[in-house]
């Protein structure tokens, strides 16, 4: 299946992690720092605290884009998956009206609402959370995944289906 043109090229993760990181890290600068992205008439903004992972530091947001949590070791670990997709956060955000893509609104257990933005077809997700601010309303970049496994499609099919409407 051909991904659609409004649609950037995944990355190779082939290689020298360094070098990927690298590569990884300037793609998420420049998507979302160089060019600030809008989502519904605000900004999103991403988790700036610094993260700790490897020898490095990052924003947080930026360890939530190419890793994912392994419960057998408490720790983030390098998604490959995860981050060879990392080109097409910035580009779903920006497309909502696109036909391959879903998006809404669930009120998670917490209390909390989240918006869903998926690429059904092509696994991927983008989470934001918006949070009011004194003068104005932005969303927080949460997260974005490869959708792997029937389990993570059902429980987006569930949270779609009980979404806010």
């Amino acid at each position: 299946m051909s991904i659609p043109a409004w649609l950037p090229d995944m990355i190779s993760v082939d290689g020298d992690i360094n070098k990927i990181i690298a590569v990884l890290y300037s793609i998420y600068k420049r998507d979302f720092f160089t060019h600030k992205k809008n989502f519904n008439e605000c900004y999103v903004w991403c988790e700036q605290q610094p993260s700790t992972w490897g020898d490095r530091t990052y924003e947080r947001s930026f360890l939530h884009l190419i890793t994912r949590f392994d419960y057998q070791t408490d720790e983030r670990l390098f998604d490959p998956r995860r981050s060879e997709k990392l080109p097409w956060c910035g580009a779903v955000i920006e497309n909502i009206d696109r036909k391959e893509v879903m998006y809404w609104d669930y009120e998670e257990g917490n209390k909390t609402t989240r918006t869903y933005i998926w690429l059904k077809e092509y696994d991927y997700v983008v989470v934001l959370q918006r949070r009011s601010l004194r003068k104005f309303d932005v969303y927080f970049l949460i997260t974005a995944f490869h959708v792997d496994g029937a389990s993570k499609r059902r429980n987006l099919e569930r949270k779609y289906k009980n979404r806010n409407t």
